[in-house]
């Protein structure tokens, strides 16, 4: 009897990032992953994979032009897990050249599979018990040092007390960051923390280099745990050696990514605790193989994550991460939109006070919508994770805009309703806001009305825009403002313009330079008695 088909979708997923990440072993400021959809009789499952050449040695296009080779015409012969699990089994070897592929193309069966038989991918995986909570870890990246600074100070008033501190290679700037971070953990009264270096591989050939460096670090504190890929990956004599020089266990993230290369420490002096990433293994299947066998060796196992993965792999690794039971002492990721501009999937999962993410209880999260309550029950089928590719995540904008102003600065834009007609409302946010906020506002409008268009562009420095942050002149935020209404009345008949608390003092002042152009001008809290901070604002409202 032939199989039932599976219809697969593969493709690309950038996502940008609201940051530059860094480290020694690379920058990024957006993730790069694979995005599959698996679906069948109406009902569909999702998976993401994320290569990294530097990790496995598996590339982005490499990776999506074996799924569509191995899978011609979009279509997957799978019925049931045992089909799953026989063919990882059979393809192990190939599953090593393109391990974050196939962790994608699994995760989405899994996903199906197990919505198809309304229950959780822990049952379907045979992982007992209720999903563990999370208590994620810090990481710090290779920043410049008042960056580093700032995230020390946000992480320790969230409650954090586990530090991942990427290194850059340069002593000086390296104890820099270790006495930063142990002088506000005292001063804000952090007692109890512990701290692990990430080298990526800074000393590949040169032990002794990475030793001295990293023995240097260690006598600035006794908060140090473990040193994580100081030397080449797999370079098993340099990466012994390390570890019994500096008497501290080394994390091996790239140096691990299969049971053949668990194999290679086998008997070797010194202490080893292994980073196990859903990507580089080649899915949960794989990955619970290799916990089950650490675990057999006595081994402490960290559930990393790589930047720029979505909550598709945060909620996977959370199963991983039960899998591991008491052997598990760190979790890395749950960065939600912590760190992604916009998520593939609802809800996007992040941590919360003290880094915990606990999915046995109701989960709150914010969206431009307001705050939004998931049960404990959602978990329940499949991997709980509701679908938004290809199309963007649905914050209540169909389009965006994009509008050049005279120095070539693009203004974005939220659409809700028609390119053109009657009548069209403008709105400003406030000072410390962007254009997402407004979708609850133009959605109840447009509810009432949808003869009416509203337009929401984000002000220089906010939101969709470049150079976060760089809020520009007054007077060149209020010029930004006359052009977009005068590029409306192009569209519409009439422009309204109106302006939420900071927005509104500059909705005032442009509406003065527009006059008869505007056909009427709404102030929501526009804070015109407010104190010196908003004083430049102010200033030019009142002349």
């Amino acid at each position: 009897m032939s199989k039932q088909a599976v219809h697969i979708e593969v493709m690309p997923l950038r996502v940008p990032l609201k940051l530059t990440f860094r480290h020694a072993g690379a920058s990024r400021n957006e993730g790069k992953s694979i995005w599959i959809r698996a679906a069948r009789n109406g009902v569909e499952g999702f998976g993401e994979g994320c290569p990294r050449d530097y990790v496995a040695g598996d590339g982005l296009g490499s990776s999506i032009r074996w799924i569509q080779e191995t899978f011609p015409n979009g279509e997957a012969r799978f019925d049931t897990f045992d089909d799953v699990q026989d063919w990882t089994e059979k393809n192990s070897t190939i599953i090593d050249s393109y391990p974050s592929a196939w962790c994608a193309m699994e995760m989405a069966l899994l996903d199906l599979f197990s919505r198809e038989k309304d229950c959780t991918v822990e049952t379907l995986l045979g992982v007992a018990g209720r999903l563990r909570q999370g208590s994620y870890t810090a990481i710090l990246g290779d920043d410049k040092e008042w960056e580093f600074t700032s995230f020390v100070v946000r992480y320790i008033v969230l409650g954090f007390t586990d530090f991942k501190i990427k290194l850059h290679g340069d002593l000086k700037k390296d104890l820099a960051k270790l006495a930063i971070l142990e002088e506000l953990c005292q001063q804000l009264g952090i007692t109890d923390f512990r701290i692990r270096l990430d080298a990526n591989n800074l000393w590949s050939g040169r032990p002794e280099e990475a030793i001295n460096h990293l023995t240097a670090l260690h006598a600035t504190t006794e908060n140090l745990f473990a040193v994580e890929e100081p030397v080449a990956p797999r370079a098993v004599e340099d990466i012994s050696r390390v570890s019994l020089a500096l008497g501290l266990p080394v994390i091996l993230d790239e140096s691990l990514c299969t049971l053949g290369d668990l194999s290679l420490f086998a008997n070797l002096p010194g202490k080893f605790i292994a980073n196990i990433k859903l990507s580089k293994t080649g899915g949960l299947i794989r990955a619970l193989g290799l916990i089950e066998a650490l675990k057999k060796k006595g081994w402490a196992i960290i559930m990393g994550c790589h930047v720029g993965e979505t909550s598709v792999l945060t909620r996977a690794a959370l199963t991983s991460a039960h899998a591991a039971g008491t052997a598990l002492i760190a979790q890395e990721g749950a960065f939600g939109d912590y760190l992604v501009e916009r998520e593939p999937v609802s809800p996007s999962l992040q941590f919360g006070r003290h880094g915990l993410l606990d999915l046995n209880r109701p989960y709150y999260f914010n969206t431009v919508e307001g705050l939004q309550v998931i049960p404990a029950e959602n978990w329940r089928v499949g991997f709980g994770m509701q679908g938004r590719m290809p199309v963007s995540p649905d914050d209540g904008r169909p389009e965006t805009l994009v509008l050049e102003m005279a120095d070539q600065y693009k203004i974005h834009s939220r659409v809700w309703g028609e390119a053109g007609g009657e009548d069209v409302l403008l709105v400003l946010h406030g000072g410390m806001s962007h254009s997402g906020w407004q979708a609850p506002l133009a959605n109840a409008l447009r509810s009432l009305s949808h003869n009416i268009s509203i337009v929401a562009p984000d002000r220089r420095g906010c939101g969709l825009n470049e150079k976060r942050g760089d809020l520009g002149s007054v007077n060149l935020v209020i010029e930004d403002i006359v052009n977009y209404v005068e590029f409306l009345k192009k569209s519409f008949k009439r422009v309204y313009l109106a302006g939420w608390s900071q927005g509104a003092q500059y909705a005032s002042i442009a509406a003065v330079k527009l006059g008869d152009v505007l056909s009427g001008l709404v102030l929501l809290t526009p804070g015109f008695f407010w104190n010196e901070r908003f004083r430049s604002v102010i200033s030019v409202a009142e002349r």
